[in-house]
């Protein structure tokens, strides 16, 4: 639930709270350790941040049973935090994407290809096989430079770790949420659940970084 000020009732309060009740409130659970003007400022912000939470997808009800008291001075989220966090994530991620997709669109213009070849099959294989094989690490055969300044294919191996270390660990973020949300099956999961046998893998892939600064990974 959140704390919000308002002069009237409104769609998910039940009551007016006025500004000067809601900086008494805060006077008394701080003990009078607070900044008017800042406080003020939050409190009247307050009025209008229902609004910008509906719009980034940020549900609320009407207080229940036992909270009633409550109703007056705070907007219920429906299904609590946790859904209020699932609904910003998904606003962010969604710019991301978004974001992520504008970006690719100009540097396919800009490199002087035309966007009917975006789904040229042979050309997503090749691209595909030069992600998944670290292509452009190979330096020619040498293998990486990175971080010392002699080629090494070890490194090479090692980043390749790392990437995959990554990629494991999204595909087990992934099916955990498919197990959760669609099919209802709550945590903890067995060791020999996919999730958890992804997620091994994703950390043993990830903690191998560490060799990148050791002296043996040049060798």
């Amino acid at each position: 639930m959140a704390k919000k000020g308002s002069d009237a009732p409104t769609e998910v309060m039940t009551d007016a709270y006025a500004e000067d009740e809601f900086y008494n409130d805060i006077l008394r659970v701080t003990g009078g350790q607070t900044n008017e003007q800042l406080a003020r400022m939050t409190i009247r912000a307050t009025a209008t941040c229902t609004e910008w939470m509906k719009r980034q997808g940020v549900r609320f009800q009407h207080a229940m049973g036992g909270t009633l008291h409550l109703g007056r001075t705070n907007a219920f989220f429906l299904g609590g935090g946790k859904a209020m966090m699932n609904a910003y994530f998904a606003a962010v991620g969604l710019f991301a994407a978004l974001a992520l997709l504008i970006g690719f669109l100009r540097f396919w213009r800009n490199v002087g290809e035309a966007y009917s070849g975006i789904a040229d099959p042979a050309a997503l294989a090749r691209a595909a096989k030069d992600v998944l094989r670290l292509e452009n690490l190979d330096n020619g055969g040498a293998g990486c430079t990175y971080p010392g300044a002699e080629s090494s294919q070890s490194l090479r191996w090692f980043h390749h770790l790392t990437f995959y270390g990554f990629l494991s660990c999204f595909v087990a973020t992934t099916l955990g949420a498919i197990y959760y949300y669609g099919l209802g099956w709550h945590g903890p999961y067995g060791y020999t659940s996919w999730p958890v046998l992804f997620g091994t893998l994703g950390g043993i892939g990830l903690d191998s970084h560490r060799w990148l600064a050791s002296p043996a990974a040049t060798c």
